[in-house]
Formats: structure tokens, sequence, C-alpha cells
């Protein structure tokens, strides 16, 4: 059996670092996944153009909430190679803050504000092996098969051919 490579998400959202309690995952096929938590890694003032361009590479996707900051943070990143995951409770409508839909925002995914949805995203390995392989078809048939055990969907977005290419 060959070795799976692993994988790693990078956890931005205030929220979420502090919600998320998994420091190591295992996909639903044996993968490593490390939920990278950016503590330390950027400013205070966070979201700094410099900052900003280094964090694509660290990770294969990137989990981050939507205020206005953060969509700033995003536009600079959204064409960068890394789908950007929106962790919101916004999930599916207009951010009360820019007013811009998950799409507008430049996210490649939108997700309720609920860790149990990172996990399930980071636990099934048809996502991570088509996020890996960078193919937008086939994260979107992974999330297919993903959303029947979901009570609400994860939602792609036109942004997540653009982070793939």
């Amino acid at each position: 059996m060959k070795e799976l490579r692993e994988f790693k998400a990078l956890l931005i959202s205030p929220y979420l670092k502090r919600e998320f309690d998994y420091y190591e995952l295992t996909s639903d096929k044996g993968r490593k996944v490390i939920p990278f938590k950016t503590a330390g890694f950027l400013s205070e003032s966070f979201y700094m153009p410099d900052e900003v361009e280094k964090l694509p590479g660290e990770g294969h996707l990137i989990f981050i909430g939507s205020t206005i900051d953060s969509e700033r943070m995003v536009k600079m990143m959204q064409d960068k190679g890394t789908p950007i995951v929106r962790y919101s409770k916004f999930y599916g409508g207009r951010s009360e803050y820019s007013n811009k839909t998950g799409e507008e925002g430049g996210y490649s995914l939108d997700i309720p504000k609920e860790p149990s949805y990172v996990k399930a995203l980071l636990e099934k390995d048809s996502f991570l092996e088509a996020i890996l392989e960078r193919n937008p078809e086939k994260v979107r048939k992974s999330l297919q098969e993903l959303n029947k055990n979901l009570s609400i969907p994860v939602l792609a977005t036109s942004f997540l051919d653009i982070a793939l290419r």
C-alpha cells in the first residue's frame, strides 16, 4: 500500500483556533492531517500584505472567517493556488460586515461556523486527495458524497477552480 501524502490545513479564524481541539487528524483512508493554527505566525494586526503572501504556500487548504479584514486577506490570496474556506455564521448568505457572499468575497468553499464541518472535511480522504491533485471536479464530487452525511451542505464557489489552476 502506498504511503499517503500528508495534508496541512491552516486555521486562521480566531474562533476556529479557539474551538477546534484537534492537533492531528487521520483521514478515513489513514492520511495524516495537520491542522496548523497560525497563532504566532501573523502579527497582532494580522493581514499585512507581506505576511498574507506567505500563507498559501504554508498549507493545502485555508480556513478563515468573514470579517472585512478577513475578506481583504482572502482577496490577496484567492488566486495564489490554495483553496480558502469561509468559516462563518454568514454561511450561504451575505456577510453583515461587507454585504458580500462567500463567492463575492473570493472564498472557494463556504461552511457553517461549526468545528464539526472542519473536521468532516479534513477526515474525508477523497476530498483531501482531490485538493492535492488540484482537481476541482473531483473536489465537487467528494463534496457531494460528504454532503449526504451533513445536515447543511458544504458549498463550492467558482473560486475553487481559480485556486486549483
